[in-house]
């Protein structure tokens, strides 16, 4: 019993406990105490703080040395990248302002006739006072009056010309605009244009009168180029069945005959326009027939060449004709000054008159004087059946002038 009371006593010892008691209110005292402590002057701190902060020393930040300072600028004066980089890269507006200025120059341009159109003003309205007003009204009327400076003649100049004679085939006109609109479709449109050229009066039709007619619309359209242009006649009813069939195009000296008759230069020719002037152009016959077959002689007898390398005769496949009947009115006192071989031509047309209407290609002959009239009585009705030949060539000393073949288209 005696050893168990002594073992119990020594192992048991209280002051762990009173260790730990002692501390849990040790720490509760101070903290208690700092609490309240620290409250009361937080308190009057606050106020304090408040009241200089007011916004009032912001004054301070007014005069903060950044103003004074002024690093910013005074870096960047004297560092200068900016400008020092601005001015080689000037090239740019250096390049531009010439260019600009150049075309510019048409401003001042302008200018001159309104000043000229001011001073003519100024005078009329010397009792007016009101002068300032009406000038400045004058200005801006002056101005649209320069507007029509993009000339007609900037067109640039045709390559080939097509001179179409015409009246009176409305049917055969639609089909020739839109095949020939597909034969000349790889064409540059710059290079060729067509001209149909309509009589309008009610005489007998006159084609080489036609023929020579479009080519003095060539001559006052182009007179400075129209030497060099090719003149491409072709009849409304005749053209190639495909595209890019014929080269238009032909030289000085050279006549290409496409198309009809070898005795006669009708269907499709191409001649350069200086030298059917030289030639003086088709005769001015009344009614159908036998200018085809002096223009021919004439090339001829001038010493031009007449090419006929891609030449088709009259009822080819190649080549399209459309059907006009069979009738042609003749007249014999043309066929006698088609024997005779007139010199008649194109410095035999005058009082001539027409107008030319952009949107159809029609140049519109309202009035035109060959030098001789059509004598009707002589005029008569021939059928291509009983052939070619509308009429005996005279006998001249007992003796039968030989005929010539005739062409009608």
């Amino acid at each position: 019993m005696s050893d168990t009371s002594e073992n119990i006593t020594v192992e048991i010892f209280e002051p762990i406990i009173d260790n730990i008691t002692e501390e849990v209110p040790v720490t509760e005292e101070p903290v208690s105490n700092e609490v309240p402590v620290t409250e009361e002057p937080v308190v009057k701190e606050v106020p304090v703080t408040e009241e200089p902060v007011v916004e009032e020393p912001v004054v301070e930040e007014v005069p903060v040395t950044e103003e004074l300072v002024v690093e910013e600028p005074v870096a960047e004066e004297p560092v200068v990248e900016e400008p020092v980089t601005e001015e080689p890269v000037t090239e740019e507006p250096v390049a531009e302002e010439p260019v600009v200025e150049e075309p510019v120059t048409e401003e001042p341009v302008t200018e001159e006739p309104v000043q000229e159109a001011t001073l003519s003003i100024e005078r009329t309205e010397s009792d007016a006072p009101v002068s300032e007003n009406e000038l400045s009204e004058t200005n801006e009327v002056s101005v649209p009056e320069l507007k029509p400076e993009p000339i007609h003649v900037a067109d640039p100049v045709p390559k080939y010309v097509f001179i179409v004679p015409y009246r009176d085939r409305q049917q055969q006109l639609a089909f020739f605009k839109k095949h020939m609109s597909f034969v000349l479709e790889d064409t540059n449109p710059n290079y060729y244009k067509i001209f149909f050229i309509h009589q309008c009066d009610q005489r007998s039709f006159n084609r080489g009168a036609m023929k020579n007619i479009g080519f003095l619309y060539i001559k006052d359209t182009y007179p400075n180029d129209y030497r060099n242009i090719t003149l491409v006649f072709n009849d409304i009813d005749t053209m190639p069945y495909t595209k890019n069939f014929f080269n238009y195009d032909t030289t000085p000296g050279n006549v290409k005959h496409f198309y009809g008759f070898k005795y006669a230069l009708g269907g499709i020719v191409s001649i350069k326009a200086g030298d059917f002037e030289r030639i003086n152009g088709y005769p001015n016959f009344w009614a159908w027939g036998y200018e085809d077959n002096l223009l021919q002689k004439r090339v001829l007898n001038n010493g031009i060449f007449i090419d006929r390398n891609q030449y088709y005769p009259l009822m080819d496949k190649n080549i399209f004709q459309m059907k006009d009947g069979l009738e042609r009115l003749v007249n014999r006192a043309e066929f006698d000054k088609f024997l005779g071989l007139t010199l008649e031509g194109i410095s035999n047309i005058q009082g001539l008159q027409y107008d030319y209407d952009e949107q159809t290609g029609f140049v519109n002959v309202k009035s035109f004087i060959t030098g001789t009239e059509e004598l009707q009585n002589q005029s008569t009705a021939h059928n291509l059946t009983n052939g070619n030949r509308p009429f005996n060539a005279p006998i001249l000393g007992g003796r039968r002038r030989p005929a010539m073949g005739m062409s009608f288209f």
